[in-house]
Order: structure tokens, then C-alpha cells, then sequence
């Protein structure tokens, strides 16, 4: 499904985004 496709790509980008932060 689209909506879970769409879920998982903003799972990676939040991931990337606090995994990001943490190391900062």
C-alpha cells in the first residue's frame, strides 16, 4: 500500500534527521 510505502520513507527520514542530532 501507498500509505505504507510513504510511512517507511518518513521513518528513514526522521531516523536520519535524530540520528543526525544525536551525534551533533
Amino acid at each position: 500500500a501507498p500509505d505504507e510505502e510513504f510511512e517507511e520513507y518518513l521513518r528513514h527520514l526522521i531516523g536520519d534527521k535524530s540520528s543526525g542530532e544525536k551525534n551533533e
